[in-house]
């Protein structure tokens, strides 16, 4: 059966490379090449000369050509055949007489379960998990150890024992590097974990589907500074949905999947060959088991200062493909896997693997933590929000408004992936249309900081994070002129202010460029994104270029997105179209180049004010035509409504808004808003959700921090003079409202009329 899958491999390959593969062959290629050496890197090798002649001129071979290539193909092909043949006889997969057949361990049943159990209970009042500090437990009696406090993220050097102790390579070294074998259940037996009750919500996860592909100059990342070795160069992520902290190392990436945090290194491999990688899964302890209850032999028990804490255990368990090192931790609310993942093939040495994912194992463990029941968990709710000319913060939760900035003339804002810190742009003159200067403030428990001045420039377009340490800006200097700039703060943040920025150009833009802005981050670091030109009759489309200013080019072309058609004609003819708005919902860098996703709209070009969208696409299929088809809305006039404001959440789902154009007297008039789950490429559950009346509207529109509702605010225009709904002018009254999308139930934050 392996020979002949093994044959079959080679025409499937080619069309999965050359794109011409149904799902199904995908699937099968994809679920082939991760257990087969041998095609893996047949694999690679076809996408590494796809992507070398990707560019190259085609032309027609002559049909002698054509037939030798054939038949010295069917000759190798034979060979192989007679090889494989004679190694069959000595193969490591047959299974040994001695040796019985591997069935799922009771652990490994556990975690499959723990899969199953996703769901949506917010963090809220978690006890504080000061470490994930387990030991090995092996099939005798644990031995105890003294709880080792965990590592401040503010010191230099790691010192001290490890806080979870590093793990020996569970596969031999005399057959790591050929083919290992299975290993066996490290650690005590384990309960199958609790199934959720009926009642229990699951959490949606974001299936995007094949992403599109784009081919670089250069498909190797891109790296950074800081060491593996100094937790204080580390990247900080704060998770609003469960309220866990945990940090990763520079040079690494993360996404979030439903309950699922992934972390990904940067690898010239990619993520299909990743030398390893790990994730931390959230799930409901719905029955509220603990170490003791969920673990037959017992676990080792963990007691930080303080008396509180989580009881967690330790396991190691494999499967063909990979080898697995597992922390659980439980509390009231949920149950907490923090997974480390080797694969058993790479092009790597597996022990040298193994011991370089311990050593990240280990120091993620001690970073992990969680909101305090007796701590202000107001920062995983704030929501911030332009009120007039200054920036305010508000909780979705409940915590009251309040002021972040007072006079300062706000352009723009950008809160930081840790959600401690607020970028925004400012400007003193207020008939500036741009920002010019950029500031930082920095939050504790929803108080903020007065904010601190960073860099000024002639104007700047755009702001955006590229870490919680770098920011980046579509600016004009008065040194370097119009480009994309990145700013690099000092390791102690905004508090080490007498410490030199570092403020470099990235790239220049040029004047065809102009009125560049929709500055965004791809999930994996590794592009960054824009629109430009953005004026009256210019097609704009949606540029990239790499953290280092390679690889500047055009990723979406306003002329590629196919508007429907009306009357045998086309709504829009592609030179009259511009790309309006757009998110990015998958990015990563492999080895065959950069594949990715994106949620985008486009519309009619002749004005950005009046024509704020268009047609919603997806970048798999925008050649096909729109991602939604309006008629199937329920709206009055479907040929009019233009798509203008999207969210989405790492649950999967989206939010949108759709406008009529110039109806009933106003210049744009709120017609929808509609959430639906984005499942495999397309739209799922679309589903209407209440409006405000008219001709109040819908602006600002984005997902609670904990991706469970609405945030948006409901424009009130003063007057008939002002047209406009669709966006706030600065200066009207308005209401920040929280919509849940499953109940319909709206909830007002805050009503600037009763300041």
């Amino acid at each position: 059966m392996q020979q002949r899958s093994c044959e079959e491999m080679t025409l499937l390959i080619s069309k999965y490379v050359d794109d011409a593969a149904s799902p199904e062959e995908r699937d099968f290629v994809d679920l082939h090449v991760a257990a087969c050496h041998t095609c893996a890197c047949k694999l690679t090798e076809y996408m590494e000369m796809a992507a070398i002649f990707a560019e190259s001129p085609m032309f027609i071979p002559d049909v002698q050509v054509r037939q030798g290539v054939f038949h010295e193909i069917e000759r190798l092909k034979e060979e192989e055949r007679r090889s494989i043949t004679k190694e069959a006889e000595r193969s490591w997969f047959r299974p040994s007489s001695t040796v019985p057949a591997q069935v799922p361990t009771k652990a490994a049943t556990f975690a499959a379960c723990l899969m199953r159990a996703t769901s949506p209970f917010a963090a809220a009042g978690l006890a504080v998990l000061a470490i994930f500090s387990l030991v090995l437990l092996n099939a005798q009696a644990p031995t105890a150890i003294s709880p080792v406090p965990p590592v401040s993220l503010a010191e230099t050097e790691l010192v001290g024992l490890p806080p979870v102790p590093t793990m020996p390579a569970p596969i031999s070294a005399a057959v790591a590097d050929d083919f290992p074998t299975p290993i066996s259940t490290k650690g005590a037996p384990i309960v199958t974990a609790p199934e959720p009750s009926a009642s229990a919500p699951v959490r949606a996860t974001a299936t995007l589907g094949r992403p599109s592909r784009v081919y670089l100059a250069n498909a190797t990342p891109v790296l950074e500074e800081g060491l593996v070795s100094k937790v204080s160069t580390w990247h900080t992520v704060r998770d609003p949905a469960f309220g866990y902290t945990v940090s990763y190392p520079p040079n690494w990436w993360t996404q979030v999947r439903g309950s699922t945090r992934f972390f990904f290194p940067w690898s010239s491999g990619g993520t299909v060959n990743a030398p390893y990688y790990l994730e931390l899964k959230v799930e409901a302890n719905v029955k509220g088991v603990t170490a003791e209850t969920a673990n037959v032999s017992g676990a080792c028990t963990i007691q930080p200062s303080g008396g509180k804490g989580l009881t967690c255990l330790r396991t190691n368990t494999n499967d063909q493909d990979n080898v697995y090192d597992e922390i659980y931790g439980f509390d009231s609310k949920n149950i907490y896997v923090l997974k480390l993942t080797v694969p058993r093939r790479n092009a790597q040495t597996y022990n040298d693997r193994w011991d370089a994912a311990q050593v990240i194992f280990t120091r993620m463990a001690s970073t992990v933590s969680l909101a305090s029941e007796t701590s202000d968990s107001s920062d995983f709710s704030r929501v911030l929000f332009l009120n007039g000319s200054d920036l305010w913060s508000v909780g979705s939760n409940g915590q009251p408004a309040q002021p972040v900035t007072r006079g300062y003339g706000v352009r723009q804002f950008a809160p930081s992936t840790d959600l401690r810190s607020v970028a925004f742009t400012a400007s003193s003159f207020s008939g500036d249309l741009w920002g010019r200067h950029l500031y930082l403030s920095h939050g504790e428990a929803g108080i903020f900081s007065e904010p601190v001045l960073i860099w000024s420039a002639i104007d700047i377009h755009d702001i955006a994070w590229y870490g919680d340490r770098q920011l980046l800006a579509i600016a004009t200097s008065a040194e370097l002129g119009f480009g994309i700039y990145s700013i690099s703060l000092p390791l102690d943040g905004i508090a080490a202010v007498d410490q030199p920025l570092v403020t470099r150009l990235i790239t220049k833009l040029s004047e065809t460029m102009s009125g560049a802005k929709g500055l965004a981050v791809a999930p994996d670091r590794q592009l960054i994104s824009f629109l430009a030109p953005v004026a009256v009759d210019k097609g704009t489309d949606i540029y990239v270029v790499r953290p280092d200013g390679s690889d500047l080019r055009k990723l979406i072309s306003h002329t590629e997105p196919l508007s429907p058609v009306v009357g045998d004609q086309r709504v829009l003819p592609a030179e009259n179209q511009a790309v309006k708005s757009y998110l990015w919902t998958d990015g990563r860098l492999e080895k065959a180049g950069y594949e990715f996703n994106l949620l985008f709209t486009s519309g009619n070009s002749s004005s950005p004010t009046l024509y704020r969208g268009g047609y919603l696409y997806s970048a798999i299929g925008a050649t096909r035509g729109p991602l939604l088809d309006h008629n199937t809305l329920g709206v009055d006039d479907p040929d009019r409504l233009q798509i203008i404001h999207l969210a989405y959440s790492p649950s999967g789902r989206v939010a949108l808004t759709g406008y009529y154009n110039d109806y009933r007297n106003r210049a744009d008039y709120l017609a929808g808003l509609w959430t639906a789950d984005l499942l495999n490429g397309e739209l799922a559950n679309v589903t209407s959700q209440p409006v405000p009346d008219h001709p109040n509207g819908i602006a600002n529109l984005e997902w609670s921090p904990d991706g469970m509702d609405l945030i948006y605010r409901e424009t009130l225009p003063s007057g008939q003079e002002n047209w406009i709904s669709s966006a706030y002018d600065g200066f009207s009254n308005f209401i920040m409202v929280k919509l849940n999308p499953g109940t319909g139930k709206r909830t007002v934050l805050y009503n600037s009329s009763e300041r």
